[in-house]
């Protein structure tokens, strides 16, 4: 009989409670397809090899995002990386021993800072790498969406 009394006080506290919980609503989104876009860093296009020459003219250019129709999107935020070439010498054996080493940031402004833009610029060789990725743009709605990366190896 008490254990009766018990489960009835605790469903009348749950059907008590449930009077007054808020009622989740649920609003539908639009389905968006963001349009294909393209990305170019000065007149320099799809990924691809580059001379040194021209990485370093256009490294300080801004990223530019367009569609086929020449609609420019404004960039949100992108990552770049910048991978260098280097040596090491192997303490043991004495030799010079190839490696690489990364810089990279994120940022939300186009063209790179002008420190990392003239210290890239003027330290470049072949066989290294210029990458944008996780480019982030923003339509006249202000819907966001993801841009294609762009990526140089230098030679």
């Amino acid at each position: 009989m008490k254990s009766i009394r018990i489960i009835l006080v605790i469903f009348s506290s749950f059907a008590y409670l449930n009077t007054f919980a808020q009622k989740e609503t649920i609003t539908k989104v639009p389905h968006f397809k963001p349009p294909v876009v393209k990305v170019i860093l000065g007149d320099l296009g799809a990924d691809s090899m580059v001379s040194v020459q021209a990485a370093a003219a256009n490294i300080p250019m801004a990223l530019k995002v367009t569609d086929a129709k020449g609609t420019v999107y404004p960039i949100e935020s992108y990552q770049f990386v910048y991978t260098k070439k280097g040596v090491i010498k192997d303490d043991q054996t004495g030799k010079l021993l190839p490696t690489s080493t990364i810089q990279g940031s994120r940022f939300s402004t186009s063209p790179l800072p002008k420190v990392w833009s003239f210290n890239i610029a003027n330290s470049i060789h072949p066989g290294e790498e210029l990458y944008f990725f996780d480019i982030v743009v923003k339509d006249k709605q202000g819907r966001k969406f993801s841009a294609p990366s762009l990526k140089f190896i230098l030679k």
